[in-house]
């Protein structure tokens, strides 16, 4: 999982507030961009489903009733697993000499 943030678009006298925000992710070495978690009324989100120990690149866009922002991005390696319970312990019997 990786936690995503940010500030909510600016408000100034050209632009106004963002309705909504969608964030998208790929792998940091390419592909296409997959949608996490439309339309994301706040400013973060948790992206879990994510593959451990893996670099990412994340973008959140801003989108209002005039239409839709430029990207923001980021990236981030997720975490590596702790290993599976090990199976298969077996005790044997130690004999007195």
């Amino acid at each position: 999982m990786v936690a995503l943030s940010w500030v909510a678009s600016a408000v100034d006298g050209t632009h106004d507030a963002a309705a909504t925000y969608s964030a998208q992710y790929q792998l940091a070495s390419g592909g296409g961009w997959a949608p996490f978690g439309s339309p994301i009324a706040g400013t973060s989100v948790s992206v879990t489903g994510l593959a451990h120990a893996t670099a990412y690149n994340f973008q959140v866009i801003a989108t209002n009733s005039a239409g839709t922002a430029t990207s923001s991005s980021a990236s981030a390696t997720t975490s590596a697993a702790a290993p599976n319970v090990p199976g298969g312990l077996a005790a044997g019997t130690l004999l007195a000499i």
